[in-house]
């Protein structure tokens, strides 16, 4: 899974490479806040919890471009192909 995970992120930091500066600004912020609700996750108190990430909305799903809503869906099928 965590193989899966660092490629996914690599990709993403290299299609933005070139971004403008709206969409690099965007993209950053995105990945400090996941950054910031993962370290939560992982703190002491939310692994007792036992609940890592969060849903999408139906709103996130709508805001997303077709390509995004393929990655989306190729790496569910990755995560859940048995070990």
């Amino acid at each position: 899974m965590r193989f899966i995970g660092d490629q996914y992120v690599k990709e993403e930091f290299r299609l933005h490479k070139a971004a403008d500066p709206t969409q690099a600004r965007i993209f950053t912020d995105e990945w400090m806040q996941y950054c910031v609700q993962l370290s939560k996750q992982l703190s002491q108190q939310g692994i007792v919890r036992g609940f890592i990430g969060r849903n999408l909305t139906e709103e996130n799903l709508e805001s997303f471009a077709n390509e995004q809503l393929h990655q989306l869906l190729e790496l569910k099928t990755e995560a859940e192909k048995p070990k």
